[in-house]
């Protein structure tokens, strides 16, 4: 691509930040869903929900790859 760098921009609600804030590349999505759970007051579907659609938005926009363990 020539070397040249794009800058990508996106906007993220609380959630969405602490969500981007937890990912290490060490925690799982389990335990990630946990700590928003917790963060949020939120039940256990909503949380799941959540982690879903954060996971699935940045991995649409190429942000982050899912590393699947057997």
């Amino acid at each position: 691509r020539l070397g040249l760098h794009r800058d990508v921009r996106l906007d993220l609600d609380s959630r969405g930040t602490f969500f981007w804030s937890q990912i290490d590349g060490i925690q799982n999505l389990r335990a990630i869903e946990k700590e928003i759970r917790s963060q949020f007051s939120l039940d256990p579907r909503e949380s799941r929900e959540a982690t879903i659609i954060f996971t699935k938005t940045l991995m649409l926009r190429h942000f982050v790859q899912l590393k699947i363990e057997s």
